[in-house]
């Protein structure tokens, strides 16, 4: 059975126009949006899955914890998702942990990836990515050759901060090229904003109260290759996005299943520590 499941950020993370927007995001402007460190915790389960899948059953749970802030020159995050395949030819667990760092001024973004399927090490890596003075992106691996990335590439926190500046616009689409660790290189993202999220989406929530209070958009992300302009994405998630950048009712489409993610739990922190 294929039960690995490449893991992938997605806290960004993380519209005043009348009608349809198309736009590129920028880089955070002078005085950034202030994002909310939080530990949530999320209930994976089994959405749909294609003819081609063996799998027929999935359970698990992801971990996102965002830490720092200003004062630390920068952010920290921390995800872990374990999932408990279940088909034809028995079970597998898959284990995917994230660790980043992305400065405050988003000039320099470090990760380390690590991935097991039933116990078992399967891959880990990492890199570094840094934004130059003249604007180039770079991207170094241990024992690779240095990359360069496209120059309008953002890193979590960048994308996160700008992807809720375009909705607080009302912008209901647009774009950016995202770079997070989970892929080689950086993606292209289409953001589609189906509404406004509902306060409902915090309830049964252990420490969503605050949710309740704020303002969230129900959004639609696909995303591409650079050279894909015209094919299927490589893979779409959709879900609300709060103005703190803390995000609930995912839903993951890979190729062939779809999981889905309930946040069940939220922990507040204050910037920090460093």
């Amino acid at each position: 059975m294929e039960g690995g499941v490449r893991v992938r950020q997605y806290g960004f993370g993380w519209l005043a126009a009348v009608g349809i927007s198309l736009s590129l995001c920028k880089p955070a402007a002078a005085e950034p949006l202030p994002i909310q460190m939080h530990r949530a915790v999320y209930e994976l389960s089994l959405g749909r899955t294609e003819m081609a899948s063996d799998i027929n059953g999935l359970d698990g749970r992801m971990v996102v914890e965002w830490q720092g802030g200003p004062a630390c020159g920068g952010y920290t995050m921390m995800q872990r998702m374990v999932m408990r395949f279940g088909g034809e030819g028995g079970g597998v667990t898959s284990d995917s942990r994230l660790s980043t760092f992305e400065t405050e001024a988003s000039d320099e973004f470090s990760y380390t990836l690590t991935e097991y399927l039933g116990g078992e090490l399967t891959s880990r890596e990492g890199g570094i990515a840094r934004r130059g003075k003249d604007g180039r992106v770079t991207l170094e691996r241990e024992g690779e050759e240095v990359v360069t990335l496209h120059p309008e590439t953002l890193f979590p926190i960048a994308s996160m901060r700008a992807w809720i500046e375009s909705m607080r616009r009302g912008d209901r689409i647009f774009e950016q090229i995202y770079f997070d660790g989970t892929e080689e290189k950086e993606k292209r993202v289409s953001v589609f904003v189906t509404g406004p999220g509902t306060s409902p989406t915090a309830s049964g929530v252990k420490g969503g109260e605050l949710l309740e209070e704020l303002a969230g958009w129900n959004t639609h992300a696909s995303y591409f290759d650079l050279d894909n302009t015209e094919g299927l994405p490589d893979f779409e998630m959709s879900f609300t996005l709060f103005a703190n950048g803390v995000s609930s009712d995912l839903r993951l489409n890979y190729t062939e299943l779809e999981i889905k993610a309930r946040l069940s739990e939220i922990t507040f922190f204050s910037d920090g520590p460093c």
